[in-house]
């Protein structure tokens, strides 16, 4: 006979949910069974899978570390204020992840844009000595068959 579960799995991801939004490290089944009591085996074994796609966090591709830039719910800032504008740490600290993560964003936009220019310029450097050399492969050719022209036009 199997025992009934306590919590439903729609109750779990509430938890879950509301476990992340307060703190900002990664949520692991120990964390969760600290901060809401329920024990660590039951998140393991039915919130695995959610609880990874939750640490899942934006990489930065320039790093070889996880990046600080995780968005925990990629909730929007509205949703975020009305939520949490009565504790102000944890607005804070939602609010501060989003300017983590456009900060990030923009340096990384900007190291796109410098790899896109210098791409460009070495792209229009090999075209220049490409058309180069083409001359003067050209006119090597025209050197080398000139005397045999004489040949061909009798």
């Amino acid at each position: 006979m199997v025992r009934p579960q306590k919590y439903s799995d729609e109750d779990l991801i509430e938890l879950l949910k509301e476990v992340r939004s307060q703190v900002t490290v990664d949520v692991s089944p120990y964390l969760l069974e600290k901060h809401t009591g329920v024990s660590k085996s039951v998140w393991r074994n039915r919130m695995s899978q959610q609880i990874e796609k939750l640490n899942q966090s934006f990489t930065d591709p320039f790093s070889e570390t996880k990046g600080d830039s995780n968005l925990p719910l990629l909730e929007n800032v509205a949703s975020i204020y009305s939520k949490y504008k009565d504790n102000e740490k944890v607005l804070n600290s939602k609010l501060n992840s989003y300017d983590v993560f456009v900060n990030n964003l923009m340096k990384q936009i900007s190291q796109l844009n410098s790899i896109r220019s210098e791409l460009e310029r070495k792209d229009q450097m090999i075209l220049y000595f490409a058309r180069e050399k083409y001359i003067v492969l050209q006119s090597k050719i025209h050197k080398i068959a000139s005397p045999f022209s004489l040949f061909l036009i009798r």
